[in-house]
């Protein structure tokens, strides 16, 4: 286990070593050095919003900087 926080919607959220290693190396490259930042985006996002396409999935945004982390979790 990476890490297990409980979401700012009061869900539980859990991380692999192993998916982290999938997101870092083939989805989003960009956050990898990030986990810290990601679990702060899914405690006290500035904004979550549920997805256009699928109702079971949430968006959790953080402002960094010049940019934003956005995290999906399903539901």
């Amino acid at each position: 286990m990476l890490f297990e926080i409980k979401s700012k919607l009061g869900r539980r959220i859990r991380t692999t070593k192993s998916y982290w290693e999938t997101v870092i190396t083939k989805k989003h490259p960009s956050v990898a050095g990030m986990a810290d930042e990601v679990k702060l985006t899914l405690i006290d996002p500035e904004e979550v919003r549920r997805s256009r396409y699928d109702a079971r999935i949430y968006l959790y945004y953080k402002r960094l900087d010049d940019r934003f982390i956005v995290w999906r979790r399903s539901i």
